[in-house]
């Protein structure tokens, strides 16, 4: 059992890793015309930004060297070869009924080493929690019936709670599907190619739950968040979509109220005030954008205290480990683990 667990926490540990931008665009058809929502990270150009640098060579520094202990997997060399991450959903369902898929672009060598973790674990854990379904037309595993993992799928590392949202994906990814009409996610004015992180949902007012403080969205057909840098700022650009005009107008005005707020309650707050004077609303008939730059040394030097905590639970945590280690007798020890 400590295999399976060290085995899913590595694989935690990667996931986490990698949501923390060269994009590689994504591939025209790979996102089905259903989609509800989608979620892109551009680890190119992340680990070329000022803050990916920072994110990846401090904050994830503990966390990788864990992952380098445990498994003997060197987590840094990983990421290196990874180009981005996608992740898609028809639906908004959580839980035990969520959907979605999740592709991680990488290199062949990462692509061998996932394979090879998941053929270790095979080897090593309890018959019948991981299997390997098939070897071709490609390689499919699966957890506990309910988890589904291609290792090797065009050039990349597939996970799906759905055997058949793969079978979708090897299609787009071959060009053996009939490509979809129109996009999805259509609407939305073009960004530079330099963001590295994208976000965007339709239809969420509709189905998901939508907590109190964010009423706003209740008023949006569709959101897309993106971030990335320019110089010296870390540049977020937020769109709000809407078919009636009016309603666009109306969310603009509850931004400008919200800003105007925020000035009036939090004046002596410089650093707040700077943010919210800087943040800037426009609109159109059917979107609602804003923009807000900020400066990266500021994203920084937070992102420092938060690597330092990081690192201090870390340490705290390998300690208590040795310590537990150290005082549990010999008797205690299971030969067979």
């Amino acid at each position: 059992m400590k295999t399976i667990k060290y085995f899913s926490c590595g694989m935690a540990v990667l996931l986490a890793v990698t949501f923390t931008g060269r994009a590689l665009p994504l591939q025209k058809g790979l996102i089905p015309n259903d989609a509800k929502w989608l979620l892109h990270v551009d680890l190119d150009n992340l680990r070329d930004s000022k803050l990916g640098t920072v994110i990846f060579n401090e904050v994830l520094a503990g966390k990788l060297a864990e992952l380098k202990e445990q498994f003997k997997v060197d987590g840094q060399l990983i990421l290196q070869k990874m180009h981005s991450v996608t992740a898609f959903g028809t639906d908004f369902q959580t839980g035990a009924k969520a959907n979605g898929v999740l592709l991680f672009s990488a290199e062949e060598e990462t692509q061998k080493i996932v394979e090879g973790l998941l053929a270790a674990q095979m080897l090593q854990g309890p018959e019948g929690v991981l299997k390997k379904l098939q070897q071709e037309p490609f390689a499919l595993y699966s957890v506990t019936d309910q988890i589904f993992i291609a290792p090797r799928l065009g050039g990349h590392v597939v996970v799906s709670k759905s055997r058949e949202q793969i079978e979708a994906v090897r299609s787009s990814l071959t060009g053996k599907a009939k490509p979809g009409a129109g996009d999805p996610f259509a609407g939305y004015a073009v960004v530079p190619n330099s963001f590295f992180f994208l976000a965007v949902a339709e239809g969420f007012n509709e189905s998901a739950v939508i907590p109190p403080q964010a009423k706003i969205l209740k008023m949006a057909d569709g959101a897309r968040v993106v971030l990335g840098e320019k110089a010296d700022l870390l540049c977020l650009n937020l769109a709000l979509k809407a078919k009636d005009a009016e309603i666009i107008q109306q969310i603009s005005q509850v931004i400008e109220g919200m800003k105007a707020l925020v000035a009036l309650g939090q004046s002596e707050n410089k650093e707040l005030l700077d943010l919210v004077q800087s943040t800037k609303v426009s609109n159109t008939e059917k979107v609602v954008t804003v923009n807000i730059e900020y400066p990266i040394a500021k994203v920084i030097s937070k992102l420092d205290g938060l690597s330092k905590h990081l690192q201090q639970a870390s340490g705290d945590s390998q300690r208590a480990k040795r310590k537990s280690h150290k005082s549990k007798p010999p008797e205690a020890e299971d030969p067979k683990q």
